[in-house]
């Protein structure tokens, strides 16, 4: 996310409101999955799991992807909790928020897991 500190410094202001505007309308999406691909381990690890049975094409329950460190100290988990380790639950604030792009990693060709 550091490429963003120059766009926003000192010549910001300086830009005309149509730049500005179109920087903005670019920036946020990518700003929106560079965050979701730092939040969530989408190319592999373990998934975040359910606490349900396998649906008719045998795939396992699954909140979401397997989530980073980064995930676990911003968004606590506030499912089941064992005797170490809690479980999320879907719904967590970064649930909600990357839902979008959640589904779509349900909907990827060659996904094991559904959403419950």
């Amino acid at each position: 996310m550091l490429f963003v500190l120059p766009v926003v410094g000192v010549g910001w202001q300086k830009l005309p409101l149509v730049k500005q505007v179109g920087m903005a309308l670019v920036l946020a999406p990518l700003l929106y999955l560079g965050t979701a691909t730092i939040l969530f381990h989408f190319w592999g690890g373990q998934v975040s799991p359910y606490t349900e049975t396998r649906d008719r094409q045998q795939r396992e329950p699954a909140v979401g992807p397997a989530v980073s460190w980064l995930t676990y100290v911003i968004s606590p988990p506030q499912g089941p909790c064992c005797v170490l380790s809690c479980d999320y639950n879907g719904n967590e604030w970064v649930w909600k928020v990357y839902r979008p792009v959640v589904q779509l990693w349900f909907a990827a060709p060659g996904c094991r897991y559904y959403s419950p």
